[in-house]
């Protein structure tokens, strides 16, 4: 999958639901005032229905969200500009306590935390700061809190929910089924969303002097009773030299309820497509050869085709995915050149001779053979 990265901003009294997320081990939930190192912090930790809690210091009480990476395990990551990778790993303490370690990501700087649960009650949409409580400072410039809108929506013959929020910039999707590897899927699928959610935030808060614009979306390119393909869009303005727009894919194995590189079922992975071929030449390789039919033709083009041509006969870095008909291959070409970018698709049947023994099984599930 390709996406933008980007250095998440502070974002004050924002939350986003999930409609999937284990409840289980909710315990922890409620206000909590302690420690990180040696400085006083109070802490909302919200529902595992919920993508994140939030936390302030006392001294300057700027809201920081901490994304529920693994409440079960009571963990979680920080979403702030100082320590993106920022992570809480806590555990529970005699007396009602929790204690634990704040680490900044690259295990550099550690700090102790300690809490002592103040209450346990929140509203019903999850907040904890305006119930008698001081809570952080709110600004206004940080998106209003919404409940994730849940709407039924077909792809041909199956059904599933897509999920939006932010009025709708920000879209998902959650799969029906309660097998193991349904809800490993959409474990998958809720991981992309929040990543999206968290880089939405970030890029409405990139600095003092801009506030950005991001959107993104997921749409289902290929789905049957063991393979999920899902092409996600997103676009923005996040304080960059100029707007982006991105494609990606995710595959997932629906069996067994994780994403797939489509590329791993190929003999020699990603250098398949080149830029050298078996023999070491720099010539284009036999499944490059099998993409670009068309393009290597000699038809006549105007400089500008002409240019985004040998674009693309020089490219071998392909995103993959699934469609009825074959693998695409889809190109991903810098800003500059990005209206150069092709889409090719290669009949499953073409690809046999290129695929390792874990590639033909998939494909023989994903065709129906």
């Amino acid at each position: 999958m390709r996406l933008s990265v980007l250095v998440f901003g502070i974002v004050a009294g924002t939350w986003i639901r999930l409609a999937h997320a284990d409840v289980s081990g909710d315990d922890y939930v409620g206000v909590w005032e302690g420690t990180v190192g040696n400085s006083k912090v109070a802490i909302c930790f919200r529902p595992s229905t919920f993508s994140h809690s939030s936390y302030y210091y006392l001294r300057h009480r700027v809201e920081i969200p901490l994304l529920n990476s693994d409440t079960t395990r009571l963990n979680w990551t920080e979403v702030s500009p100082l320590y993106p990778n920022a992570t809480w790993k806590l555990a529970r303490a005699a007396g009602g306590r929790l204690v634990g370690e704040w680490s900044d990501g690259s295990d550099a700087h550690k700090l102790p935390v300690r809490l002592a649960l103040q209450r346990t009650k929140i509203d019903e949409n999850g907040n904890c700061w305006d119930l008698g409580a001081k809570g952080p400072v709110k600004d206004g410039s940080n998106p209003a809190a919404q409940r994730i809108v849940k709407v039924k929506e077909a792809f041909g013959q199956k059904q599933y929910v897509s999920l939006s929020v932010f009025d709708a910039d920000i879209a998902g999707i959650e799969l029906p089924g309660n097998r193991p590897g349904d809800i490993a899927s959409n474990n998958v699928l809720a991981q992309h969303f929040r990543d999206q959610v968290a880089t939405y935030l970030g890029c409405r808060n990139v600095d003092d002097s801009v506030r950005g614009e991001y959107m993104a979306s997921m749409s289902i390119a290929f789905w049957n009773d063991h393979w999920l393909s899902v092409e996600e869009s997103s676009s923005g303005n996040c304080g960059g030299p100029y707007p982006f727009v991105n494609h990606g894919h995710v595959t997932i194995d629906l069996d067994r309820g994780i994403e797939v590189d489509p590329w791993s079922w190929f003999k020699g992975g990603r250098t398949a497509a080149g830029p050298k071929d078996a023999n070491g030449n720099e010539e284009p390789t036999a499944l490059q050869k099998l993409i670009l039919p068309q393009t290597q033709s000699t038809k006549e083009a105007d400089s500008g085709d002409e240019d985004c041509r040998q674009a693309v006969l020089k490219n071998h870095d392909y995103e993959l995915s699934l469609t009825e008909n074959g693998i695409q291959f889809a190109t991903s070409f810098p800003h500059v050149i990005q209206a150069c970018d092709e889409l090719f698709v290669v009949p499953y049947a073409k690809l046999a001779p290129f695929l390792n023994a874990s590639g033909k099984e998939a494909i023989a599930k994903i065709a129906g053979k």
